[in-house]
């Protein structure tokens, strides 16, 4: 568990426009506690994965609560959709499966062909 300082100095910029204190909301994110309104342990998490490095995540939490917690559906609910591939292909790592290193899996695959030589793709079939 980070100690209170470590805390406010990296959540200060992600909640900002919060009026909450940070490490509160560090406890909600961690589901250490339960606060009734919009903010929630997923909501939170959310907001920490999309605003931090993953370093600062690291510095938060441990490998085995992002492992238990960093599943395909909150995955699914970021809303870049480089973060998504970035934290899926963490996810799968975590997990020990199975990962493309050629760079030609399906995603890969379609973001060549929308590249700005994609006529070429077209021009040969």
């Amino acid at each position: 568990m980070p100690d209170r300082e470590l805390v406010r100095k990296i959540l200060k910029s992600v909640i900002w426009d919060y009026n909450i204190d940070p490490y509160e909301y560090f406890l909600i994110a961690s589901g250490k506690i339960e606060k009734p309104g919009l903010i929630n342990k997923e909501r939170a998490l959310i907001r920490l994965i999309e605003r931090l490095s993953w370093y600062e995540l690291l510095s938060l939490f441990d490998t085995n609560f992002i492992k238990e917690n960093l599943t395909a559906e909150l995955i699914s609910k970021l809303r870049s959709d480089q973060l998504k591939r970035k934290y899926e292909l963490i996810r799968k790592v975590l997990y020990g499966e199975t990962i493309s290193l050629t760079g030609w899996d399906i995603e890969n695959r379609k973001r060549i062909k929308s590249s700005l030589l994609s006529n070429r793709w077209y021009n040969t079939q």
